[in-house]
């Protein structure tokens, strides 16, 4: 709760530290996945990124 109002530029930071907590509770969620179907050998790792297994 606040105590008090934010400028502009706390206003600001806080939204920003909030995007990227998002961004990097989403990376890991996509890099565990990726991972777990690379080690299931459900995909292979390439050069330019991955591709499923046939």
């Amino acid at each position: 709760m606040l105590r008090q109002a934010l400028s502009h530029h706390d206003l600001h930071g806080r939204f920003e530290a909030g995007l990227a907590h998002i961004y990097a509770a989403s990376y890991g969620s996509i890099h565990r996945a990726l991972r777990q179907l690379h080690e299931a050998g459900e995909v292979e790792q390439t050069d330019d990124g991955a591709r499923t297994s046939e």
